[in-house]
């Protein structure tokens, strides 16, 4: 199979080659895939970190001869991508880009112009507040979108991606794997900010994710990202004055 990344702002991944059909993925600038067939403008690709296959329009990438090594993403104030004198895209936060600031492909060289936020570092309740807090500060009252992962449009799965990439940990689509990450917080008492909660619908199956960001505080996407109160039984909505997510579990990722 041949590689490639995203080469524009950000590219919809679709579940079948039509325009009408939903999407599975968004990818961001910077991010790596795999070709695996190509039909009448159309690219079948595979995400090597997800467990997710796709299909995206011809012209929405470029090739590259190996995997490019990145080891930072572009922070919270955003930035761009400038090829030659006629091209620049503009970068969201959390696209990668490789440590010395050109990302280089087949076709192009791409200068990144934006201020870099290492994934090699851990997060910390204490030292990292003022993170968790500019995170929020970025995505709150963000629109829904599915699958979406930037601040025009994201889910839950797509805002949890983005907070804990900046560790280096990568989120899927699947919830089965999401529910793998990291170890189980035994007691509601001893859940601290940044830990990752699942919740289950009235059949008990998970079906929503949100990021602790407080001893009493979820952020989490409903019909925007918002933040509600959480205790040990779940989500408690204060406009609506009712209960709204069962809590399943409470598990730290770091």
């Amino acid at each position: 199979m041949n590689l490639a990344i995203c080469t524009l702002s950000s590219v919809s991944v679709l579940k079948s080659p039509d325009l009408d059909a939903p999407r599975v993925y968004e990818l961001l600038f910077g991010e790596t895939l795999a070709i695996i067939d190509v039909r009448a403008g159309w690219c079948q690709v595979q995400l090597p970190d997800l467990e997710q296959c796709g299909w995206m329009m011809e012209g929405q990438y470029q090739q590259v001869t190996a995997p490019i090594e990145t080891t930072q993403i572009v922070d919270e104030s955003g930035g761009y991508a400038v090829a030659g004198e006629d091209t620049t895209i503009e970068l969201f936060y959390g696209s990668p880009f490789p440590e010395q600031g050109v990302l280089k492909t087949d076709a192009a060289n791409y200068r990144i112009l934006a201020s870099p936020k290492s994934t090699d570092g851990s997060f910390d309740a204490e030292r990292d507040r003022q993170l968790l807090e500019d995170f929020v500060v970025t995505y709150l009252h963000a629109p829904f979108a599915f699958r979406g992962r930037t601040k025009h449009g994201l889910d839950d799965i797509g805002l949890c991606d983005l907070f804990y990439r900046q560790f280096g940990i990568t989120v899927s689509n699947n919830m089965e794997t999401i529910l793998s990450l990291g170890q189980p917080v035994d007691f509601f008492s001893e859940i601290q900010d940044g830990d990752l909660a699942f919740f289950e619908d009235k059949e008990g199956r998970i079906d929503h994710l949100g990021i602790v960001i407080s001893e009493r505080e979820v952020l989490h996407v409903v019909e925007k990202v918002r933040i509600d109160s959480l205790d040990d039984e779940g989500i408690f909505n204060q406009e609506k004055k009712m209960s709204t997510h069962k809590l399943r579990i409470v598990k730290r990722l770091f």
